[in-house]
């Protein structure tokens, strides 16, 4: 079987956590925390 789209499809999850994960800390300080929590989840969701 093989598995290269499936590792591409991962490689590409990782980035766009990594990206997420930046981005949630250049928001204000007093926002970081309500905003963080929403987002993190979706963007883990994988439907």
């Amino acid at each position: 079987m093989n598995d290269t789209p499936a590792l591409i499809l991962d490689e590409k999850i990782r980035a766009m956590l990594e990206y997420g994960y930046g981005a949630i800390l250049q928001f204000p300080k007093y926002e970081r925390h309500v905003l963080g929590a929403e987002i993190k989840p979706l963007t883990y969701a994988r439907d």
